[in-house]
């Protein structure tokens, strides 16, 4: 079992990580911040007094923070690019409007740094507005040409969209 917050045991439903870490969280609150998620409350219980385990295929760091940004607790620091896409992924699955809200916008805050990276993972994402302003920045730093490993996920139209650009 994962520490507090997750360790509430008046939880009503138990997540479990794809590397065995449980998280018990409150029904409520990921109806609140998820339609996918109330909608998945809604469906009739197996009558069955234990706590409904639901296993995920995302590792403890990801779910970890996806549920910190839809409880009211401090937000994640995710410093890293390749968190953030994941958690944004994560919030997209799940239909997690203000997480993927946030996750956008910690995406853009790597475009300085590594805009051919926040290209590719918003190409990726068919996030147009964060591709757009990457577009631009690549543009104003040269670094068109250079390799990044998220261009393994990018389709060769929209490398060559952003070199025609």
């Amino acid at each position: 079992m994962s520490e507090h917050p997750w360790d509430d045991t008046q939880a009503d439903v138990i997540f479990c990580a794809s590397d065995g870490v449980k998280f018990r969280v409150h029904k409520l609150v990921l109806s609140l911040a998820s339609d996918f998620f109330r909608d998945m409350f809604r469906l009739p219980q197996n009558g069955n007094d234990s706590l409904p385990e639901i296993p995920c295929s995302e590792p403890s760091t990801i779910l970890d923070n996806l549920f910190r940004l839809c409880y009211p607790i401090q937000d994640p620091s995710i410093p890293a690019i390749q968190d953030v896409r994941a958690t944004l992924v994560a919030a997209m699955k799940y239909d997690m409007k203000e997480a993927i809200y946030l996750m956008r916008q910690e995406l853009s805050r790597h475009t300085l740094t590594s805009p051919m990276r926040v290209y590719a993972i918003a190409c990726c994402l068919d996030l147009e507005d964060e591709a757009h302003c990457a577009a631009k920045t690549i543009r104003e730093q040269g670094v068109q040409n250079s390799y990044v490993e998220e261009m393994e996920d990018l389709s060769a139209g929209a490398y060559q969209r952003l070199l025609d650009f």
